[in-house]
């Protein structure tokens, strides 16, 4: 039993698929069929994860790090992703600006110095993540949130 592997530019496997009974398919840069034996019992996705083609076999890279790590071809390495790290901190961001939206209508219940102690923990929310160091940050956790006002946490 055999696989197809469906490579990007990179070498990374894009997807696999189990060979047809019958084909007639010639191995490319892009294209490989991988022997199920090769996979030394890891499933395909840990494969596909674990191994990339440099161009001439196939090589191991380890587990990836993280979500927000993308293998970089050209330095054999796993990097982290910035873009999608940041995405994801602004996403969290947004939530924790929605759970707290309530502080800003007119009739609020709160006091003029609550608003304005909500109002400077909201711009800082805001200022993320382009106030933080990200050669620091390779997950979500390792950021340092601003603490909210006791009376937004209800």
């Amino acid at each position: 039993m055999s696989y197809f592997a469906y490579l990007t530019s990179a070498g990374e496997i894009e997807r696999l698929q189990l060979e047809p009974a019958t084909h007639s398919e010639t191995e490319t840069d892009r294209f490989k069929i991988i022997p199920a034996v090769s996979f030394a019992g890891l499933s395909g996705h840990q494969f596909m994860e674990q191994y990339w083609w440099n161009g001439t076999a196939w090589t191991f890279r380890g587990e990836k790090p993280s979500e927000f790590s993308s293998w970089d071809s050209s330095t054999s390495n796993w990097a982290k992703n910035e873009p999608i790290l940041i995405a994801a901190i602004k996403n969290l961001r947004n939530i924790k600006l929605s759970e707290c939206d309530w502080v800003t209508v007119s009739d609020t219940p709160l006091s003029d110095s609550q608003v304005s102690e909500a109002l400077t923990y909201r711009q800082t929310l805001r200022d993320l993540p382009s106030a933080l160091d990200m050669s620091s940050i390779d997950y979500i956790r390792d950021v340092t949130w601003p603490t909210a006002p006791a009376f937004i946490n209800h």
